[in-house]
């Protein structure tokens, strides 16, 4: 007797009868390829199921019902223990909670033996096995916090199904499509499609020789649009075959039959498709040694057997469930038996047959046993799954294998951590066994959405690409926090979040009283950092300074201001004539979007006073000291005075990085006129640096402090 059933009720293991007569079948087995060994995995218990303790969280994990990623980040599953089974939500650091209890005294059943698929309107649908209704089980959609919706019950032969023991695929056209183990006008079982509403149509009824009979799993889509599955038995020898056929229905093609020998036998498992376009599953049974066996097959139907389970401490027996490729391109999957206790094991497979024991379960409290679900590999990279028993209360367990190194994420969704409000910016993504063209794989069927209220259309179906792909959205016009996700296949999921905020342009002050200058002469510099604080560039168009002539500006800012990034603005104040005088000023810009703080702009001030001498500067060189490699330091300024009566010609020099020169020096100074040179110091590399800004006038030499200049002009030197 199979041991998939030994938990069960008895009644309920005598309905299920059929299926749990299998006989070893013994051939050679093929030599294996060169395994893969760069990663090394460690195993962790997230979860414990608790069966009857309280609280109740459930227990025994069923045939390929493995935890799903939905687009909230969290696992979702379902157990079919204690009582009729429970749905569950876990999060990948192992907050459990318990989102609903099944009875089978209620419309919807229970017993759901396989898993929850996430549709594209972000509710689940899975499948209670049995009971409820008619008895022969049901379809359920389930809400996100746990609330239970009939969707479709199973009536039986010869137009229905019964004993659905499959979970759900969700294809490109939307509609749901799984099968069920008995049912349809042979009994042999049955291929259907539901929609979300309930809709229910039977695709195709099995025949038994002719096409396979007893379907356990649900078909997969391929790129090329068509069904692609595996029966458990029927067929030209009554082990099961590979078929393919339309979403539609019409003509059922067997791509191989199954002999129960060296290839195998009763295979349970869903498939898989491959990044190489081929297809990947596993039979519990057959193989050289009896124990099971791993296989490849192509769209056409050309047949590889891959490894035959060989049991002992080295190798597993009766992997029940199907395979899962990971991000390195490896394929993963579990054994019901064999390894170093007999109770299991965590396997890798490469494309070509080389495989790896990962894990030997072994029980107890930090381990599981008898594992017969499937894999997912989750947003963090990690491998995630479920054993039927095991944990701190035998109840079977929850558990996640860490890589090293790591493994990329099979779903991957970026964007700005900042964006303002109707900003356009750019999504990236990538998934797993992206293929181009308008029929993506199973696992390419993603489908996107967001906060609501968010106008960006994210929403709806996204086609994979070979590579990353991107897409234009333009932010929503609130502020507000908004959360992106990429849910593919139904089961695996990427999320990402960005921050919608007023862009902000900071000034380090606005206003400024330069107190009494000399007419003719220049008072001391007053420098503005501008600080553009927000997530997008801000378009900056100049300075508009109001009131007086006397006041002048120099900056550096680019056309457009990065994110984070600053710059400086410079005013100067030249009276021409004796009195107070004020201006205003304020920074032009194209956009109207930013807001600015304290203001955008402010207040210059100041008086002239008369004023005689000859050309001075005040001085003539600066030490920076030391400042911070990337840091800007604070701005040093001189002022260049013409006290001697008559126009000056000035020859002035440059410096280069990291010292940078502003000016309102121009070629001539008139008589009485004064002028600013500012400097500021902004190292690249932590060593002394010195430069020499060369400065000279005629006919009459610049003095300061009553000598010639030292260097012939402003010597700067900073570390």
């Amino acid at each position: 007797m199979s041991r998939r059933f030994s938990f069960l009720p008895w009644g309920f293991v005598a309905a299920l009868a059929f299926t749990l007569l299998t006989t070893p079948r013994l051939q050679a087995q093929a030599a294996d390829a060169t395994p893969d060994t760069a990663t090394s995995f460690s195993f962790s218990v997230l979860t414990s199921f608790t069966g009857g303790l309280s609280p109740d969280e459930g227990g025994h994990v069923w045939t390929d019902n493995y935890p799903i990623q939905a687009n909230d980040g969290n696992l979702y599953g379902t157990s079919y223990g204690p009582g009729a089974g429970v749905a569950y939500k876990d999060s990948l650091s192992g907050q459990y909670d318990l989102l609903y209890v099944f009875s089978t005294s209620d419309a919807v059943g229970g017993y759901p033996l396989q898993g929850l698929v996430e549709g594209r309107d972000g509710n689940f649908y899975g499948i209670a096995y049995a009971y409820g209704g008619d008895g022969d089980g049901a379809i359920f959609q389930m809400t996100p916090s746990g609330a239970v919706n009939l969707i479709h019950t199973f009536a039986g032969p010869p137009n229905d199904g019964r004993l659905a023991n499959s979970t759900l695929t969700q294809a490109s056209n939307g509609n749901f499509y799984g099968t069920a183990n008995k049912g349809g006008a042979n009994n042999d079982g049955i291929l259907y499609q539901v929609t979300s509403g309930g809709t229910f149509s039977l695709v195709h009824s099995f025949a038994g020789t002719a096409d396979g009979a007893n379907p356990d799993s649900a078909p997969i889509q391929g790129t090329d649009g068509n069904l692609y599955g595996v029966t458990y038995g029927g067929g030209a020898h009554g082990d099961g075959v590979v078929y393919k056929i339309s979403p539609s229905g019409g003509a059922i093609t067997v791509l191989y039959n199954f002999s129960g020998t060296a290839d195998g036998a009763d295979c349970y498992g869903p498939l898989v498709q491959g990044t190489d376009g081929n297809f990947y599953g596993t039979c519990e049974y057959g193989g050289a040694d009896g124990h099971g066996s791993a296989y490849k097959i192509t769209p056409a139907g050309s047949f590889t057997l891959l490894h035959s389970f060989a049991a002992g401490t080295t190798d597993g027996s009766e992997p029940i469930a199907g395979l899962v490729e990971a991000t390195d391109g490896n394929f993963y999957g579990m054994t019901y038996l064999g390894g170093a206790s007999a109770e299991g094991t965590l396997f890798q497979l490469t494309s070509s047959g080389g495989f790896s024991l990962l894990h030997s379960f072994a029980g107890g409290a930090s381990d599981g046993l008898y594992p017969q679900s499937g894999l997912m590999q989750a947003s963090d990279g990690n491998i995630y799954g479920a054993a039927y028993q095991g944990g701190a209360d035998n109840f079977g367990v929850i558990f996640k294998m860490t890589a090293s190194p790591a493994l990329a994420a099979p779903v991957q969704l970026s964007a700005p951590a900042n964006v303002s409000p109707g900003q356009a910016f750019t999504m990236s993504y990538s998934v797993l066994n992206s293929y181009a063209g308008s029929q993506p794989g199973t696992l390419n069927q993603c489908f996107a959405t967001n906060t609501a209220g968010d106008t960006t259309y994210w929403t709806g179906t996204i086609n994979a690409t070979p590579t990353t792909a991107t897409k234009s959205v333009t932010a929503p016009a609130s502020p507000g926090t908004y959360t992106y996700a990429l849910t593919c296949g139904g089961q695996e999921s990427s999320t990402v979040s960005i921050s919608v905020a007023t862009p902000v342009v900071n000034f380090s002050s606005v206003t400024h009283n330069f107190g009494s200058v000399s007419v003719g002469a220049s008072g001391s510099a007053y420098g503005v950092q501008l600080t553009n604080t927000s997530g997008t560039g801000f378009p900056f168009s100049g300075v508009t300074i109001s009131g007086s002539s006397e006041f002048t500006q120099a900056n550096n800012c680019p056309a457009t201001v990065a994110a984070g990034a600053t710059c400086e603005i410079v005013f100067y104040f030249a009276p021409t004539a004796g009195g107070s005088v004020s201006a205003t000023w304020s920074v032009n810009t194209t956009s109207t979007s930013f807001a600015f703080t304290p203001s955008n702009g402010g207040t210059l001030t100041g008086s002239g006073t008369a004023s005689t001498g000859t050309v001075t500067l005040t001085s003539a060189g600066h030490n920076f000291g030391t400042i911070a490699v990337s840091t800007q330091s604070p701005t040093y300024g001189t002022e260049l005075t013409n006290s001697s009566g008559s126009t000056i010609t000035l020859t002035k020099g440059s410096v280069t990085a990291p010292f940078t020169a502003l000016t309102n020096c121009g070629t001539t100074l008139a008589a009485g006129a004064s002028c600013e040179l500012e400097f500021y110091f902004t190292p690249s590399t932590t060593s002394t640096v010195q430069q020499v800004y060369t400065l000279s006038a005629t006919p009459t030499a610049i003095t300061s402090g009553g000598v010639a200049l030292p260097n012939g002009g402003i010597t700067l030197t900073g570390n």
